[in-house]
């Protein structure tokens, strides 16, 4: 009689022991929130948080970031409203995130931009510390100059896989990124004829592992100096009657600038030299025609197929200078 008087006694007390172990959970990640907070700011980043909570019972443990603002010692400033960043209670190295009011980054240069966004969400695979496997979509992302209509795209995409990963096949000695955006509104026609919509632009590239820890000098030295490359897998852009697809190897030379060489199939190359033609570029528009007849041909469509080098601050098409690259001064 006693054993039958406690079997429904069990449900109850898995139940409270679940509860219990969630509001513990909950705890730990305050703590973990609280703890980066203290870390980013002995860095010299400034953190205010105006309100904490932890959410999700009893899938998963979310924080809840509510009007905060992360300003950074070389003057990024990132802000917004209702960040939630969590994992699934039975597996916490699976970390999402999603954005349901607007989030900003403010770029410190020249001159200064801002990235907004009201929606996105995505989801990593995180092992000692660092981002392995996941994906993210941003969607009505602006980008704003303090003066000038803004540029807006209408969705971003970003994909990560270590190791990579393709048409099934593993390599371990590299990492894939894939990264593609659709719908980018151009503040003002740039060239006539291409008009100001940029119907996508994606690119999927393999780089060497171990992949530097952050975009800083040193780390980037020592990568460069191992091997570390960059295998353009594919470069895509269809912008009104342009389209190009390219591939090839991109490294870092001794000033850690770009520097490698690809090849580009372009359709419309005529279209581009007119656009340029027009716009006053009369020097460019005749080397892009030199371009036409001396690997394509000249077909009607202006469709050719071009290598294309990147080195010492230039892009060339084979031998003919198309334009000048703004050198990266990474940070030391």
């Amino acid at each position: 009689m006693r054993r039958r008087l406690m079997l429904p006694l069990i449900p109850l007390a898995l139940c409270a022991g679940y509860t219990g172990y969630w509001f513990i959970g909950a705890g730990v990640v305050r703590g973990e929130v609280e703890r980066w907070i203290e870390v980013q700011e002995r860095s010299g980043t400034s953190v205010e948080v105006q309100e904490l909570s932890v959410v999700g019972f009893p899938l998963r443990f979310d924080a809840v970031l509510d009007s905060y603002s992360m300003t950074r010692p070389d003057g990024m400033v990132v802000a917004g409203r209702d960040l939630k960043v969590g994992a699934p209670a039975w597996d916490w190295s699976l970390i999402g995130f999603e954005v349901v009011e607007e989030q900003s980054v403010a770029l410190p240069g020249l001159p200064p931009l801002t990235l907004r966004s009201d929606d996105g969400e995505g989801e990593f695979r995180v092992e000692g510390g660092r981002p392995q496997t996941g994906a993210a979509t941003v969607r009505n992302l602006v980008l704003e100059a303090p003066s000038g209509p803004p540029l807006t795209v209408e969705q971003f995409d970003y994909r990560q896989t270590l190791p990579l990963e393709h048409d099934g096949v593993v390599d371990e000695g590299y990492g894939g990124l894939d990264v593609s955006i659709r719908g980018v509104t151009l503040p003002a026609e740039l060239l006539p004829g291409l008009g100001v919509q940029i119907e996508e632009a994606a690119v999927a590239v393999a780089i060497s592992q171990p992949w530097p820890p952050a975009l800083r000098a040193p780390f980037l030295s020592r990568w460069r100096d191992d091997g570390g490359e960059v295998r353009v897998r594919a470069l895509t852009v269809t912008w009104g009657a342009l389209q190009i697809a390219a591939s090839g190897v991109l490294t870092l030379d001794e000033y850690l600038q770009p520097h490698g060489d690809l090849s580009a199939q372009v359709r419309g190359m005529n279209v581009l030299a007119q656009a340029l033609s027009t716009d006053g570029g009369g020097r460019s528009a005749g080397l892009l025609g030199l371009g036409i007849g001396l690997f394509g041909g000249g077909s009607d469509d202006g469709s050719v197929t071009v290598p294309l080098t990147v080195q010492s601050g230039q892009v060339r098409l084979g031998p003919i200078p198309l334009m000048e690259l703004p050198r990266i001064e990474w940070p030391s």
